[in-house]
């Protein structure tokens, strides 16, 4: 009998062994070692630091004489002129008053003036110049309106202005007026009713008096209105042209009434 012929054994098929991929190669370097130029960096920043340390240390040790001068005064002298200084005496003041009156009733044609209202709208003195000046000054002692009816102050008088002025001589004093009414009786006819009429009055009237006035004193001017020639027919109405005279007093009178 004849022997089958033996086969081989199979062998395991085995795969073929592949060979991996190209990787790109990286330059490894050890650890902790810096490269030539990194180490050149380094030294170079290390020399200026030490440069700038070295220059800080010497600028801050160097030596600075200082040489402490005496103080030196310097005394200016100036020649100052010497200033004469004029003092002034002050000048004083006295009160000066300014009143009305009236004395006769009786105006000429033999009638008589029973009232006469008007109001005085200003006083003013005037003031001769200093030293032989002839410019002199008007001083207001007034302004404020003083209405009255001027035949009341018969046994007394009326103060219609009084202020503190500088002592001094004035020459004559202005008295500011405005219209207002008279009241007559006219007997001659013998109409005893009295009769209200206007009265015409100058927007004002200058008297010419010269006085003088004390510092420290008080004087009082009463002007006295003659009615008899101050007052005259016009027309329908009566004008007032005042004629008056003046009397000085020292002090504020008795009987005087402040309007």
């Amino acid at each position: 009998m004849a022997k089958k012929p033996v086969k081989p054994p199979i062998k395991p098929k085995t795969k073929p062994k592949t060979k991996p991929k190209d990787r790109p190669k990286i330059p490894t370097k050890p650890l902790g070692v810096p490269s030539s130029k990194y180490i050149f960096l380094i030294l170079f920043i290390l020399l200026v630091a030490a440069v700038v340390k070295t220059l800080q240390y010497f600028s801050e040790t160097s030596i600075v004489t200082t040489t402490t001068l005496p103080p030196t005064t310097i005394t200016t002298t100036t020649a100052i002129a010497p200033t004469t200084t004029t003092t002034l005496p002050a000048k004083l003041e006295g009160r000066l008053v300014i009143a009305l009156k009236d004395e006769e009733h009786k105006i000429p044609g033999g009638s008589t003036v029973h009232q006469m209202e008007f109001t005085v709208t200003s006083v003013e003195v005037y003031k001769e110049g200093d030293d032989g000046d002839e410019v002199g000054e008007w001083i207001e002692l007034t302004a404020e309106p003083k209405a009255l009816d001027l035949l009341e102050y018969t046994d007394n008088v009326a103060v219609v202005a009084e202020a503190d002025i500088e002592e001094g001589t004035y020459e004559k004093l202005k008295i500011g007026l405005s219209g207002g009414s008279i009241w007559i009786t006219n007997d001659i006819f013998y109409i005893y009713t009295p009769k209200k009429y206007g009265l015409i009055v100058p927007s004002e009237t200058t008297v010419e008096h010269m006085f003088n006035v004390t510092g420290g004193e008080t004087l009082t001017l009463v002007l006295d209105f003659d009615i008899e020639h101050s007052v005259s027919r016009v027309g329908v109405d009566y004008k007032l042209d005042p004629k008056i005279s003046v009397t000085e007093q020292t002090g504020i009178p008795e009987n005087a009434v402040t309007l």
